[in-house]
């Protein structure tokens, strides 16, 4: 069966997105990447390439892991401004995945299904901008309980995009 050139796209769109998030890890203020963490990173694009390849393995997820475990590694300022880059190239890495991996290599799919999707990615990135940004006020108001007001702000809207998900399925 031939590949799509969507297909492809969303293909490609896994590896660059891994590939941005190992390359701008070093560019953070502070980071301190060392020959360990260049080694997440590439064992994060190896599998960023298996992903490409088959989309519909747990490899996608391996990769993910990895490069927060690189993220992690390198970064020393969690809150610096291209933590969000890197937030929203994980979300378009997973959902690219989810869509290479739900619809057949050479199938082509209608606009409704990009708009669904469309939606959802921003719905996701937008979260993950919103969890950015409510850590870095509270972290300049008390350092100490920025955690739990982040994680809460998370519950919250995760729990609120889970309800609207169950609500809009069942009608």
């Amino acid at each position: 069966m031939t590949i799509s050139p969507h297909a492809l796209v969303f293909r490609a769109a896994l590896v660059c997105c891994a590939l941005i998030v190992v390359l701008i890890a070093p560019l953070t203020s502070g980071a301190s990447p060392t020959a360990g963490s260049w080694v997440v990173g590439a064992a994060a694009l190896a599998c960023a390439v298996g992903a490409a390849a088959y989309p519909d393995g747990q490899v996608v997820g391996v990769s993910i892991a990895l490069l927060l475990a690189n993220w992690l590694m390198v970064v020393e300022n969690e809150l610096s401004m291209l933590t969000p880059v890197a937030a929203c190239c994980l979300v378009l890495m997973h959902l690219c995945a989810s869509i290479a991996s739900l619809t057949p290599p050479g199938t082509h799919l209608g606009a409704a299904s990009y708009r669904r999707w469309g939606t959802r990615a921003a719905v996701l990135g937008g979260i993950a901008i919103a969890l950015w940004l409510g850590a870095f006020i509270a972290d300049d108001v008390e350092p100490a309980s920025g955690i739990v007001l982040v994680l809460g702000l998370g519950v919250l809207l995760g729990g609120g995009v889970w309800l609207v998900r169950a609500r809009v399925l069942a009608d």
